[in-house]
């Protein structure tokens, strides 16, 4: 899974939590429903404006976001993010406020599903990814115009605290991103281009280096205990 996506599906849940405060959840089946939800053949969401609603708070399975309008683009925000063609899952509520301000669900979740079907075609994985030294390289793919990604150090989880990269060409050289010390590293890289969907990441095998700091120069002590060195 992208991480995008991983980042999208966490946004809702924290959205949904964030709506439905302590003290404040309702049952969904006490709430009155929405009214004319419906997803038209182009993907557009829409319901009847909801009696002391001032925003709609909208879930799709890779993100969603909140809107004072009766409307929504599904179609066009899936395309945006470049999503893959499938089936989506579609939830939607009204407010009384915003989150922000102390705003709570004030209707039932309306949920439904969505298929979409994407037009863009979608970059190759990047291929053949390899080290060379310190610098991380790959082959060209097909129509790409730049490439991002991120450098992991010893571990694929957060406490690693990888480091972004976005480059035009197919190598990038990490020598100034490296750790003191020995160290193993790993990188992911996703193909980019305008009107192409974003391509699937491809991740390098680990590989262990050692960085080692440069020396002061001509570091002494003199008779009189003065410690002295060239300038660094």
């Amino acid at each position: 899974m992208k991480l995008g996506k991983l980042l999208g599906i966490l946004f809702a849940l924290l959205l949904m939590a964030g709506l439905l405060s302590a003290g404040q959840t309702i049952m969904a089946e006490e709430l009155p429903k929405l009214q004319n939800v419906s997803i038209s053949a182009n993907g557009v969401l829409s319901w009847d404006p909801f009696e002391g609603a001032t925003e709609y708070s909208w879930l799709i399975s890779t993100g969603g976001g909140l809107t004072t309008s009766t409307s929504v683009d599904l179609r066009g925000w899936l395309e945006n993010h470049d999503e893959e063609s499938g089936t989506y899952t579609v939830a939607l509520y009204a407010l009384d406020k915003h989150p922000a301000s102390g705003g709570k669900q004030i209707s039932s979740t309306w949920t439904g599903t969505y298929y979409y079907t994407t037009t863009i075609t979608k970059l190759d994985t990047p291929s053949n990814l390899r080290w060379n030294g310190n610098v991380a390289s790959w082959d060209p793919v097909p129509n790409a115009t730049r490439y991002t990604g991120r450098l992991w150090v010893d571990t694929y989880t957060e406490t690693a605290d990888p480091i972004d990269f976005s480059t035009t060409a197919c190598s990038i050289d990490f020598t100034d991103k490296l750790k003191a010390d020995t160290h193993k590293y790993s990188f992911v890289v996703y193909a980019h281009a305008d009107n192409y969907a974003t391509s699937d990441y491809a991740r390098s095998e680990w590989v262990t280096i050692t960085k080692e700091l440069p020396k002061l120069q001509n570091v002494s002590i003199s008779a009189n205990g003065v410690l002295s060195w060239d300038p660094f």
